[in-house]
Order: structure tokens, then C-alpha cells, then sequence
């Protein structure tokens, strides 16, 4: 049996916080909602705890209606939550942020009986404690059977702790599915900006939909890009600007021979930043500006010339 979400939504003075959410959660699953700052990620938590009243919507867990969701053994986690803690312990100088945060996390998981709803788990915490909350967090949703919910807004955190991931956008879920595949292929322009640091590329299609591979125009640096075949309705129509997205890994950086389906670009090094087991390297193609993500780097220098491939199979189109 599962935590299960019905066209949720909740409405307020400044209009709709959120519209129509509907998603399940089962039993020894971490599902996690990852939002920008003020997209009312928050607002989901205190609807499904029961501190505030949806506008519409019905909240199911194993199979029987909730209408207070502390009173069913729902186990609300919160950022106000740490704060008056925070309050406590700062008068008396006894504890760091994140060390409360962390003591208050240890103090809730043996107590979690159906639903763990919790905001930022680990924000703040050192290397060490992430990865001790992280192991607890998932130990204790895995042999108690927890539906446990997490909310935030760093990528790193879905990655680390979660099972599916949910995309918040506007008051709605844009993207549902699994760290990785939301990851790998964001649909739309909110999944490829919150989850990765994807190259965002405006751009006009110049093929017809019929067209086996489309083919783009880049507003930045006027570059013709091919993508692998996409549904139609994705495209758009075919005046109207769209993005591509590209991860930072999945540029390849050339010096020789490569084929012209690869999308290849001639670009100048305008940074290098060395990221311990990575380098970032950022790019201008004639005004269209990339990062790609390598392992190393051989002889490049700022101000160096090379060339980029952007693989076909590799760049989403973005839905409109």
C-alpha cells in the first residue's frame, strides 16, 4: 500500500500555489520534489501534514482518506521546524545550524511510523554528516516501510537520497521519473535548468517535422544543429524559437578527424576550472557560450582553439 495524491491544490490571496498534483508514494520509497527557491515545495509538505488545508484534493494512505495527516502518524520535518529549535539552541550558544539540524533528523527517524515528510535534510551538513544522515534516512525508509517525502531545491540532494524525483514548476509537476532519467532527458526547460547544469541553446528549427533528423538554427552564433529524430509535438512550430539541451559531459572535445553528423563547432577556451576528479572547461563558439565536463585536460590553455562535438543522440528538445 502507498501514500497516494489526488489533484491536490491550494489556492491563496496572491492566487494558485498549487494545481492538480497528483502522485504516489509506496512503502520503503524516497520520492523527492525538487523546486527553485518560492515555488511552494514547501506548501506540499504542510498540506500533506495537515498544518494547512487544501483548496481541492484527497490524500489516500493504504488505502483510507486522511484528513490530518499528524494525527495518521504523519512525521513533518521542516525548515520552520529547525528554526525554532535553532532559536532555542542559539540563546544559549549550545549548537551550530547544522549540527540542531542534524540532532533533530537522528531524533526523528526512530519515531517515524507511516510518513517522513522533511525539508532539505541535509542542507548545511559537512561531507561526513551527509553521508551518515543520508544511510539513516534509508535504512530507516527501507526496514520500516516509511513513505518518506523530501523537498528541496539542490539537485545534489535528490541524487543521494531519492527513488523518483518530481519536477515543480508553475503549481504543477513538469517531470516525474527517476534521478536518472530526468537527469539524462529533461522535458521541458524547468527540468533541464533545476536538475543539471545543462547548456541551454536557443534555437529555430529550419526541417520539417517530417524530417527523419531535425535541423536547427542556433540564435547565438548561428550554428546548424541535428538532433536524433523526436516526437512532433515537441518541435514546435517552425518560426518559433526553442531550446536544446545538452549536458556538460556529453560535449566532446576534439583536436582531429570527427564526423560532420556530430555537430561539430569551433570554439575558443575562455575558462578552466579545476574541479578535483573533473575540469570545467567554458567555452564561445562564435557567441554561443558552452561548458563541457572532463576528466582531465591535455595541453589547453585559455585562449586556446579547438573543436566541439555536440552529439545528435545526446541533445534533447525541449517541450515549448
Amino acid at each position: 500500500m502507498s501514500l497516494t495524491i489526488n489533484q491536490l491544490s491550494k489556492k491563496s490571496e496572491s492566487g494558485v500555489n498549487l494545481r492538480d498534483l497528483t502522485f504516489s508514494v509506496e512503502r520503503g520509497e524516497i520520492f523527492g520534489i525538487l523546486g527553485a527557491d518560492q515555488s511552494s515545495k514547501t506548501d506540499i509538505l504542510r498540506l500533506l501534514s495537515g498544518i494547512d488545508k487544501q483548496s481541492s484534493g484527497t490524500i489516500f494512505f493504504d488505502g483510507k482518506p486522511i484528513e490530518n495527516g499528524r494525527e495518521a502518524g504523519f512525521y513533518y520535518l521542516g525548515d520552520e521546524t529547525s528554526s525554532r529549535w535553532r532559536n532555542i539552541f542559539s540563546s544559549t550558544k549550545t549548537e551550530s545550524q547544522a549540527v540542531t539540524h542534524s540532532n533533530l533528523l537522528r531524533a526523528a527517524l526512530p519515531k517515524l511510523k507511516n510518513v517522513f515528510l522533511v525539508e532539505n535534510p541535509v542542507q548545511n551538513l559537512d561531507i561526513t554528516e551527509t553521508k551518515i544522515i543520508c544511510k539513516l534516512i534509508k535504512e530507516t525508509t527501507r526496514q520500516n516501510k516509511i513513505c518518506t517525502v523530501v523537498v528541496t531545491n539542490d539537485p545534489l540532494e535528490i541524487f543521494q537520497l531519492c527513488d523518483r524525483v518530481a519536477i515543480l514548476n508553475d503549481g504543477m509537476f513538469v517531470q516525474v521519473g527517476t534521478p536518472e532519467e530526468v537527469y539524462t532527458a529533461p522535458n521541458c526547460l524547468a527540468s533541464a535548468s533545476l536538475f543539471g547544469n545543462n547548456n541551454l541553446i536557443a534555437a529555430r528549427r529550419l526541417t520539417s517535422s517530417k524530417t527523419a533528423m531535425p535541423e536547427f538554427f542556433t540564435i547565438d552564433g548561428e550554428h546548424r544543429i541535428i538532433t536524433d529524430q523526436v516526437d512532433k509535438s515537441e518541435l514546435g512550430a517552425i518560426n518559433q524559437t526553442i531550446f536544446l539541451a545538452i549536458l556538460p559531459e556529453h560535449l566532446a572535445l576534439s583536436f582531429g578527424a570527427s564526423f560532420p553528423e556530430d555537430n561539430l563547432l569551433k570554439v575558443k577556451i575562455t575558462q578552466i576550472d579545476f574541479l578535483g576528479p573533473t575540469t570545467a572547461i567554458r567555452m564561445d563558439a562564435n557567441g554561443l557560450q558552452l561548458n563541457a565536463l572532463v576528466l582531465r585536460t591535455v595541453g589547453l590553455n585559455i585562449g586556446d582553439e579547438c573543436m566541439v562535438g555536440l552529439p545528435p543522440d545526446r541533445i534533447r528538445v525541449l517541450k515549448h
